[in-house]
């Protein structure tokens, strides 16, 4: 499976600019966070004049929403696969979920940036470029799949049910990155994540007869 882990060093080739800026963006991002972050930098980093980085993004907020989209479509990607290798619509949720989470573990940065207020005001179609809808997209196929295959009810629509899984995985992912899961545990216990989003599922699946 592919992940999103690692960040490859930016390099400029001629009509690759964007690319090589989006590259260097992502290392400033891990390294240092939002805040540090400028297009001089970048421009520095990647070795073009300063004004070059503003043909491609005019400010600061429309860097951040394409890496926001790029996260986005890294999130999604991670979700298809997983579900195109599990033949199993239950067993591909409960690992698309662990899969959710590991991604934020890895990208805290950039899952805070993805989802934070920093770009409360982009959060539009013409600027995500539908990024979003699309990862809530493929959560809601295997969600379908598993109601067909009957290991998940039939009783809600598939798009309220990924959505309701989705907003609790994301309470999940981020607790984990900011250091919470844990907290507030009986001494000696830990929590039991995997069994936490297993919990998620079970409460969706068909009643007994």
């Amino acid at each position: 499976m592919t992940k999103a882990t690692g960040h490859p060093k930016a390099t400029y080739h001629h009509g690759n600019l964007r690319q090589a800026l989006l590259l260097a963006a992502f290392e400033h991002l891990h390294k240092t966070g939002p805040e540090k972050l400028s297009l001089r930098a970048l421009a520095r980093d990647v070795g073009v004049s300063q004004t070059a980085p503003y043909r491609h993004f005019p400010n600061k907020d429309l860097l951040f929403v394409a890496m926001a989209v790029e996260g986005f479509r890294r999130l999604e990607q991670r979700v298809q696969e997983t579900s195109q290798s599990n033949p199993d619509a239950y067993k591909a949720l409960l690992l698309c979920a662990e899969d959710y989470i590991a991604f934020a573990q890895e990208n805290p940065a950039l899952y805070r940036l993805m989802f934070g207020p920093a770009l409360n005001e982009w959060r539009k179609p013409e600027f995500m470029h539908g990024a979003p809808p699309a990862a809530l997209a493929a959560l809601v196929e295997i969600m379908e799949k598993a109601i067909s295959q009957g290991s998940i009810t039939d009783e809600y629509e598939a798009w309220f049910l990924a959505k309701n899984c989705w907003a609790q995985i994301h309470g999940h992912a981020m607790m984990a990155i900011d250091g919470m899961l844990d907290k507030g545990m009986p001494e000696g216990f830990e929590f039991d994540l995997k069994l936490s989003l297993r919990l998620i599922f079970e409460g969706k699946r068909p009643h007994k007869r």
